[in-house]
């Protein structure tokens, strides 16, 4: 005997679909705001796009904007920019160190 199924009601549907699509990208947010309020250079924090608007879902990306005083810009640009150039160097060294396969031959980067 067949069973027939009776489909959901809409309201559930729909609050399964905004939880499996529920941003990611918010605890990543509030650390990085929390983190940049931290700074006196620093004068204004702002989330604008999908996020702020509350249509945002998990391939969103953040549209973020950071206000910071004119004569902080270098110090605070340079403060950003340090991680990532260590990051760059660590991965040359890396790279470097180990060595690759290249057209079947064992070669060195």
């Amino acid at each position: 005997m067949p069973t027939t199924l009776t489909p959901a009601p809409a309201e559930l549907q729909l609050a399964e679909l905004a939880e499996a699509n529920r941003p990611v990208q918010l605890p990543l947010l509030t650390r990085v705001c929390e983190m940049l309020a931290a700074s006196p250079a620093v004068t204004h924090l702002l989330v604008r796009g999908s996020l702020a608007s509350g249509t945002a879902d998990r391939l969103s990306d953040v549209d973020f904007v950071v206000g910071v005083h004119d004569r902080d810009l270098p110090a605070f640009a340079s403060a950003l920019a340090a991680p990532a150039a260590r990051r760059r160097r660590r991965g040359r060294a890396r790279r470097a160190a180990w060595p690759t396969r290249r057209c079947g031959r064992r070669t060195r980067d």
